[in-house]
């Protein structure tokens, strides 16, 4: 058994199905194990490597698990870049495993010496929440690994699995611990409030005359959407959403006034503007990506 063949039977045991992406050369390993494994994977072959890491987007979206894609060395991998911040932003769990050169041509790297090959870490480093390179055949179980968990963990992101061309054809060794299908589920694990905060929230809504709800991003990644609907027309209050948010309720509710914030719409804004109390749901920093909410509230 090669690196290869082990990488996809870990997978298979993080409940991964689907793995969309092009092949190359340096990922054939990857290829191989996935072929030997009818009906456990399947590899969506995609017209590049942009169209797989969006295919592997919305695949989380919409399963909650982790989405799996891959690309070769160089340009195959900086063609990922635009989908990996994406999920960056939007807090989707992604795996992109990448390939690269050789280890023994570390010192060609520069100046396009070793075909295709670039400073790709630092060059995508910035685009993911972690980078794991499995630099010997006895790190990929742990490596694969903190990848999948930190990509479904907390606030979930994408993050990329570097597999160098000679390792992934090399023997694999035994890994120490399974691999579970739980882990690539999202959202893994979620935080609860303070009894007391949840309170006083309360309290502020009793008194408060016009309450108004944004709602965020979360509330789809925890599968709230019937619960954000019990809450607003409990209030009797208008309800918008960050553009992350959009799909928490229906746009055609009656409560429903839109997309808030720079890209909203003036109806959401106005509501805002309007409202003495405000409640955010599931948004990243209460506001997703608009500083301008904080400035209509204040």
């Amino acid at each position: 058994m090669h690196v290869g063949d082990q990488l996809v039977d870990r997978l298979i045991g993080y409940g991964v199905r689907h793995v969309f992406g092009c092949p190359g050369g340096q990922t054939l390993p990857l290829y191989n194990g996935i072929a030997h494994r009818p009906g456990e994977i399947q590899h969506v072959l995609m017209h590049d490597e942009r169209s797989g890491v969006y295919a592997a987007d919305a695949y989380a979206r919409a399963t909650g698990r982790i989405g799996v894609c891959d690309a070769t060395v160089g340009p195959g991998a900086s063609n990922l870049v635009s989908g990996l911040v994406e999920a960056y932003s939007s807090s989707v769990p992604l795996l992109a495993i990448v390939s690269d050169i050789p280890r023994e041509w570390e010192h060609r790297r520069q100046f396009g010496s070793a075909s295709q090959a670039f400073e790709q870490r630092s060059f995508l480093e910035g685009c993911v929440k972690y980078y794991g390179r499995v630099q010997t055949p006895q790190s990929l179980p742990e490596t694969l690994h903190a990848c999948i968990r930190i990509a479904t963990s907390g606030r979930p992101g994408p993050t990329i699995l570097e597999v160098p061309d000679d390792v992934f054809a090399d023997d694999a060794v035994a890994a120490t611990f399974a691999a579970t299908a739980d882990v690539a589920m999202f959202p893994r694990m979620r935080s609860a409030p303070d009894p007391a905060d949840v309170q006083r929230a309360v309290d502020l809504l009793q008194r408060s005359r016009k309450p108004m709800v944004i709602a965020g991003g979360g509330v789809l990644h925890a599968g709230a959407e019937s619960e954000l609907v019990e809450l607003v027309e409990l209030l009797g209050c208008p309800v918008a959403t960050s553009l992350t948010g959009k799909g928490a309720i229906s746009e055609t509710h009656p409560l429903c006034v839109g997309v808030a914030g720079r890209f909203g719409v003036p109806m959401a804004n106005a509501s805002l503007e309007e409202a003495d109390c405000v409640v955010f749901i599931g948004t990243q920093d209460r506001t997703d990506n608009d500083a301008e909410l904080d400035a209509a509230v204040s």
